[in-house]
């Protein structure tokens, strides 16, 4: 991160998140695959800018502490999220993410987002505070995948404002939950914490 300090083009943005299962996560937003060949010929300019044997040598380092890596690309879905307007104008400050990866038996993706939705319209229906922001996976080798993410000010208050959703459906979401996992070949759930001192963040922020 010190590295690309000084560095780093206009418009250039990420966000670093870690967390016991996955690791360190980049989260670099883009609009399109355009933009993407846009922010790599940028990120390419930058290595020159910081000097190639500079660069070659702190990825080297990088490198030898990492056991796996991966890119994916995934796209947001707001037609199968839940995020009332409180609860999105506050997620800009709360540090902790919980991840649901969900991997659906293939040939089950319109029987699933239609159940997603489902998810949706109970939880309006029951006035629930807390929701996920829907992302479908489109690269990578285990697909068709979903991850819903939902913000939360930490462990403690995402696990405390899981059991007050629990408490306020009580056995309505029984059978949406039954019918949600027959079409999945399995389900992972990981927790991480935003780290904006490991970020390059926009101006603004």
């Amino acid at each position: 991160r010190a590295m690309v300090d000084g560095h780093t083009p206009d418009g250039m943005v990420y966000y670093v998140l870690s967390g016991p299962e996955d690791g360190y996560m980049y989260a670099v937003p883009m609009a399109n695959m355009a933009e993407f060949t846009e922010i790599g010929a940028k990120w390419q300019a930058m290595v020159e800018d910081i000097g190639r044997d500079t660069y070659d040598e702190v990825d080297a380092r990088s490198a030898a502490l990492v056991t796996h890596r991966s890119m994916n690309f995934y796209v947001e879905r707001p037609d199968l999220s839940y995020m009332p307007d409180a609860l999105t104008a506050a997620s800009a400050e709360m540090p902790f993410r919980h991840f649901d990866w969900l991997y659906v038996e293939p040939g089950n993706e319109s029987e699933f987002e239609a159940i997603l939705k489902e998810w949706v319209d109970l939880y309006e229906e029951h006035g629930i505070e807390s929701g996920w922001s829907a992302n479908q996976a489109v690269t990578g080798d285990n697909l068709p995948m979903w991850v819903l993410i939902s913000p939360a000010d930490g462990m403690a208050a995402w696990a405390t404002e899981n059991d007050a959703v629990d408490a306020v459906l009580g056995d309505a979401d029984d059978d949406l939950l039954q019918r949600s996992l027959a079409l999945m070949r399995s389900y992972r759930p990981s927790n991480a914490t935003f780290r904006p001192e490991l970020s390059v963040l926009p101006e603004s922020d």
